[in-house]
C-alpha cells in the first residue's frame, strides 16, 4: 500500500472503532433511562472514559502518520476519508443545497457517521468565542420541534435540532470556562481549549456527538 492508502485504511478502522464506542455509550444511556441497573454516576463516568479512549485513539493515529499533527485536528484526521466516501456515491462533498446547510444533504448519513455535521457546528460556534465568552448564540433562541422523533425527521431537520441543542450547551459551557476549581469532564475541557484560531480535534467532535446522543435519549 502507498502511505496515503495505508492512512485511509487506518482511518476506516479508526472511525469503525469510534462508532462502536458510540453505539456502546448510547446503549448504556438507554439502560439508564429505562432503569435497567445503570445509575447516573456509572453512565457519566463511563462516557467520560470513552471520550478519553477516543482521544488516545486519535493520538495513536496521528503518531502513525507524521504528516498529521495535533494542530490539524479533525479535518486532517478524517476529511480525506469522508471526501472519498462521498466520491464513491458520486456526490460533491462541498455541495450545499441550501444556505445554512453544513454538509451535502445527499450524503448526510456519511457525514453523520464520521461526525462531519458535528464538526461544522463546533467550527461555527468557535468563531463566536471572545475572551472566555461566546459572542453570538442566535441558534439558542430557536425552538426545538418536539412533535416528531429526531429519528423520523429529515436530515435538514435533524441538523437544525442538533444545532440548537449544541448551541445552547456550548453557550453554557463557555460561560463556565473562566470559573476556577470546577471539576471538568472531557467535553468541558474541549470547550475550554476551543478558540477561533485553534483546530477542533476529533475527540472533541466525538464528545459533542455523544452529548447530542445522550440529550436525545433522555
Amino acid at each position: 500500500l502507498s502511505k496515503r492508502s495505508e492512512k485511509i485504511l487506518a482511518t476506516c478502522i479508526l472511525m469503525a472503532t469510534i462508532n462502536s464506542i458510540r453505539v456502546y455509550i448510547c446503549k448504556l444511556w438507554i439502560l439508564y433511562q429505562d432503569k435497567q441497573g445503570i445509575d447516573l454516576h456509572a453512565a457519566a463516568i463511563t462516557t467520560n472514559t470513552a471520550i478519553e479512549m477516543v482521544r488516545n485513539l486519535q493520538e495513536d493515529h496521528e503518531s502513525s502518520y507524521p504528516d498529521i499533527t495535533g494542530e490539524t485536528g479533525y479535518l486532517e484526521c478524517v476529511f480525506t476519508y469522508y471526501e472519498l466516501r462521498c466520491l464513491v456515491r458520486g456526490e460533491d462533498v462541498i455541495h450545499l443545497e441550501q444556505r445554512g446547510d453544513f454538509v451535502n444533504i445527499a450524503v448526510y448519513d456519511v457525514a453523520h457517521e464520521v461526525f462531519a455535521d458535528t464538526y461544522w457546528m463546533l467550527r461555527e460556534l468557535s468563531k463566536g468565542i471572545k475572551v472566555g465568552t461566546i459572542s453570538h448564540a442566535g441558534m439558542a433562541k430557536e425552538d426545538l420541534d418536539t412533535s416528531t422523533s429526531w429519528f423520523d425527521k429529515s436530515p435538514r431537520d435533524k441538523m437544525r435540532d442538533d444545532r440548537i441543542v449544541l448551541g445552547r450547551a456550548f453557550t453554557g459551557l463557555t460561560a463556565l470556562t473562566p470559573l476556577k476549581g470546577l471539576p471538568a469532564d472531557e467535553l468541558l475541557r474541549g470547550v475550554q481549549e476551543t478558540a477561533p484560531d485553534k483546530p477542533i480535534h476529533l475527540w472533541l467532535v466525538f464528545a459533542a456527538r455523544i452529548f447530542l446522543d445522550v440529550h436525545r435519549t433522555l
